[in-house]
């Protein structure tokens, strides 16, 4: 329990920490940080004013403004989570109609919005539900949205392979996964 309760301080500090402003050696953000996720020594944060900033090293941020790079080419963003794997970095919200967008990058600089289509006997449907949070599933190599009304999303490599799975009748809002993949 207490090692559990350090690991939290521990992430709780970290994000009041990327919270900061370029002043405070943080990233130069306008918006709120609401989602940060790291793997191996790179961290990124996303912000509701739809921001994505990244560092190697706590102190050398780079900001990218998803909304200003890509205005005109997709509707406005506002994210609420972010997550990583080995390869690909995915960062998930709603536009500004409500409709949940999910974009993925190699390196965080140029991303392409997936797809969130599902098939439920043969039926073709479009993801209704907010995402909440993000989650990478090492051991099926698959990205899992925790979504408004108790909806998770699976999004494996393959884009037409999305499911849909109804869990709660509450919003859920973290998922963690600890198998590598094998």
């Amino acid at each position: 329990m207490k090692r559990l309760l350090r690991i939290a301080v521990i992430s709780l500090a970290m994000s009041f920490s990327w919270s900061g402003f370029a002043a405070d050696g943080g990233p130069d953000i306008k918006g709120k940080v609401v989602c940060t996720a790291s793997l191996d020594k790179m961290k990124y944060l996303v912000t509701d004013a739809g921001e994505i900033a990244s560092t190697r090293d706590g102190i050398t941020w780079k900001t990218f403004d998803f909304n200003e790079n890509y205005a005109g080419y997709y509707g406005h963003v506002d994210f609420s989570c972010i997550c990583m794997s080995g390869l690909n970095i995915l960062a998930a919200g709603t536009y500004e109609d409500g409709r949940p967008a999910v974009f993925v990058s190699t390196r965080g600089t140029v991303w392409s919005e997936r797809s969130l289509t599902y098939k439920i006997n043969g039926q073709t449907y479009e993801l209704e539900a907010a995402p909440l949070g993000a989650a990478y599933d090492a051991s099926l190599d698959r990205y899992v949205l925790e979504c408004t009304d108790g909806i998770y999303f699976v999004l494996p490599n393959c884009s037409h392979c999305n499911q849909i799975g109804f869990q709660m009748t509450e919003d859920i809002s973290r998922l963690s996964f600890n198998r590598k993949r094998e």
